[in-house]
């Protein structure tokens, strides 16, 4: 399977604002409540959830204890 392939069939979960509708396959798009959202996740998943190119989200989540490292 190619890295492609591999992506696409990841769960991801894409927090924004303004997108309507994500255009990778397997994505939830997290408008609100982002903190509640993520909370829940952490405790529904069994592996790692990693954030990708935002440092205010990284920034809310550290002030909310949600990132372990």
């Amino acid at each position: 399977m190619g890295v492609a392939a591999k992506l696409n069939s990841v769960r991801k979960f894409v927090v924004s604002s303004t997108l309507k509708e994500a255009e990778w396959n397997n994505s939830t798009i997290i408008k609100e409540n982002v903190v509640k959202e993520m909370t829940n996740l952490k405790q529904q998943l069994g592996k790692e959830i990693q954030i990708e190119g935002s440092a205010i989200l990284v920034r809310s989540l550290m002030e909310a204890n949600l990132i372990d490292e």
